[in-house]
């Protein structure tokens, strides 16, 4: 299974681990409001929105998917417990799928990481890529499927299974409170609806779609060798 930045799709992650920690709440604005980009650490940090998506809460930045928002939450939540956190939710671990093989998702348990890969080490503005889905962050497609589908049910998924019959392995928890997991799927569903970054045109009676997009750079696009890596993880369901 190949491994790519998740982007924008793990933005849910980031938002989860901010609530958990209590550094943010479902009405909290940031203190910079997005004008398409941001001064930090002596260097100009963009949004993907030029003019900016202005002062947002929650939900709403995930709706929108604005970065000057998730990078100043990736600072609340600072460069080691984002560290910790998304290494013991599992996003280096594998999905324990019932094949002859699976690729390990990588994302940095500690700052040693950098001076292995790399030979420097870390600032705290590391945590700023990291928090939207890039830098030393790789998952699988079926490892973002798995998350999001803890995200549709209780914080929980189990490990996914090929054959028909087999035990599934242990369950993948997020451990989020449930009214967490609320907010989270309210930011999914704005994003399907007008004005969010995928407003889903169709409708589906008795069922709703809650998704999340995602532009993931890699070498060769930063190169300008190929495209950037398109996302779009999803659930669907009756989610009162």
């Amino acid at each position: 299974l190949g491994r790519y930045a998740p982007a924008s799709t793990f933005k849910l992650a980031t938002a989860a681990i901010a609530l958990d920690l209590g550094v943010v709440g479902p009405d909290d604005h940031m203190p910079v409001p997005c004008t398409g980009a941001w001064f930090w650490g002596g260097r100009l940090w963009h949004c993907h929105k030029p003019d900016g998506h202005g002062s947002l809460d929650l939900a709403g930045a995930i709706a929108n998917s604005c970065d000057i928002y998730f990078y100043q939450l990736g600072l609340r939540i600072g460069l080691d417990r984002m560290l910790q956190r998304a290494t013991d939710i599992g996003f280096s671990r594998e999905c324990g799928v019932d094949l002859p093989q699976e690729s390990q998702g990588t994302f940095p348990a500690d700052r040693q990481f950098w001076n292995r890969r790399f030979g420097y080490s870390p600032q705290e503005g590391e945590v700023l890529s990291l928090a939207i889905g890039q830098g030393p962050n790789e998952q699988t497609p079926l490892k973002m499927a798995q998350f999001y589908t803890a995200l549709a049910r209780d914080g929980s998924a189990p490990a996914p299974a090929i054959a028909q019959g087999v035990e599934l392995g242990e369950k993948w928890s997020l451990n989020l409170k449930p009214e967490h997991l609320a907010v989270l799927r309210e930011g999914l569903r704005k994003v399907t609806e007008p004005g969010g970054t995928a407003h889903y045109a169709g409708t589906l009676e008795h069922w709703e779609v809650l998704g999340k997009t995602g532009t993931g750079q890699n070498a060769q696009s930063v190169a300008g060798l190929a495209a950037d890596h398109a996302w779009f993880a999803a659930i669907v369901g009756p989610f009162g």
